[in-house]
């Protein structure tokens, strides 16, 4: 007979105890047992999703309706379970709807538990693995910093997410200085160091436990929270982390940064796809093309990169022409993106995607066309603001990248 892991999280003492004793009086069952105070003392025993979570809610109710909320989108195969001394039909509703999938009220007994193990133990036999697919990766890189990587990433993935509900998740491998969470106004309860750190239990269970999930319906993998620990993570480890997230999901964006280190080569080497970054200034001009000339060192097939220029403005008088970048650079730029300096403040202070703050803005209509032409996926017509048969046209001019 298997043991279900089981945790409690309770400030109570005494009553996770009594709750203990009548959980291991329930006949027919072995039970793994782990009880904690505390979201953060818990940790631990969340990333190994255990099946059954008992969460005490307190006589003023928020902070435990609050961590229902988290771990229930965080461990969502768990059988979650709010318990409290006090049974009101409101505070019942607040729980269900933050995510427990039951509720019991406390003090209890080994013959209400029953019905609840029997539940977990049907889920747990019921289980079936994710689905097997094999995602794109797509890399966004800069060989110069504030060509913004980040917030392409960011909104690229959001973009992908709103075609046919594809499945994205955002990696930040920008290790000691990344941005990913902040433009995105979370707080991820685990970062890739949680990872690192139980790496021998790496699976898609234990990976998909440490991800954020953002109300756009994204997920991220968070960059460390001290700089530091970025001396933790090897090259070999980023590059499992990348290969098991593309089984998992339908795209693997990754926030390159601009550097060159050894764990964004990894991310280059498995991308299907690089989106690089430029600006129409001769210091990016110059960077890029030694990228490129790196590019080429490392045999990178030429039609893998794809050369981005942002902040793009046509009215400018004095901006360097996209013919005279193509020929420096001996490289066709494949996609261009408009300033929207406004668009792009406003959503970086509120930390929201710039679809969310306007959908409809010259830039958020470009990198939705962007992810139509990455996905190969017509635009649905209501997302569209500009005249039927763009799509195509601007088709044409992505095929004819180098």
């Amino acid at each position: 007979m298997e043991k279900l892991s089981t945790l409690i999280i309770a400030d109570n003492r005494e009553q996770s105890d009594l709750l203990k004793r009548e959980l291991v009086a329930v006949p027919d069952t072995i039970l793994d047992i782990v009880i904690s105070s505390s979201l953060s003392e818990a940790k631990p025993v969340l990333l190994k999703r255990p099946e059954i979570i008992f969460i005490e809610i307190s006589e003023i109710a928020e902070s435990g309706i609050d961590l229902v909320r988290r771990i229930s989108l965080e461990s969502p195969t768990s059988l979650l379970v709010a318990i409290s001394k006090n049974d009101d039909a409101d505070l019942i509703l607040k729980a269900v709807r933050a995510g427990a999938k039951d509720f019991l009220k406390i003090p209890t007994t080994s013959s209400q538990l029953t019905p609840l193990i029997e539940r977990a133990k049907r889920i747990e036999s019921g289980a079936k693995p994710l689905k097997e697919r094999m995602g794109k990766v797509v890399t966004v890189f800069s060989n110069k910093g504030g060509t913004g990587t980040t917030t392409l990433a960011i909104n690229l993935a959001v973009a992908l997410a709103t075609l046919n509900e594809f499945s994205v998740v955002v990696v930040d491998l920008v290790l000691q200085h990344g941005d990913v969470s902040a433009f995105l106004d979370i707080a991820p309860t685990y970062t890739i160091v949680d990872i690192i750190e139980n790496f021998e239990r790496l699976d898609a269970s234990f990976l998909k436990a440490a991800l954020a999930k953002h109300s756009s319906g994204i997920y991220v993998l968070a960059e460390p929270l001290h700089p530091e620990e970025a001396e933790l993570i090897t090259t070999s480890q980023i590059g499992e982390i990348l290969k098991l997230l593309r089984t998992m999901f339908d795209y693997v964006i990754v926030d390159g940064g601009n550097e060159f280190d050894e764990h964004v080569l990894s991310s280059l080497d498995l991308s299907d796809t690089i989106l690089l970054l430029s600006l129409l200034n001769l210091p990016a001009i110059r960077n890029t093309k030694r990228c490129l000339d790196i590019f080429r060192r490392l045999r990178y097939d030429p039609e893998k990169a794809r050369l981005i220029i942002n902040r793009y403005d046509s009215h400018e008088i004095d901006k360097v022409s996209i013919e005279s970048v193509e020929k420096a650079l001996n490289y066709t730029v494949s996609w261009k993106l408009p300033n929207d300096y406004f668009s792009v403040i406003s959503a970086i202070n509120q930390g929201l995607p710039i679809f969310s703050i306007d959908r409809r803005s010259k830039l958020s209509q470009s990198i939705l066309q962007l992810a139509g032409i990455l996905a190969d996926r017509q635009i649905p017509t209501q997302l569209i603001k500009r005249e039927e048969g763009l799509l195509d046209k601007v088709k044409q001019i992505w095929k004819g990248g180098k």
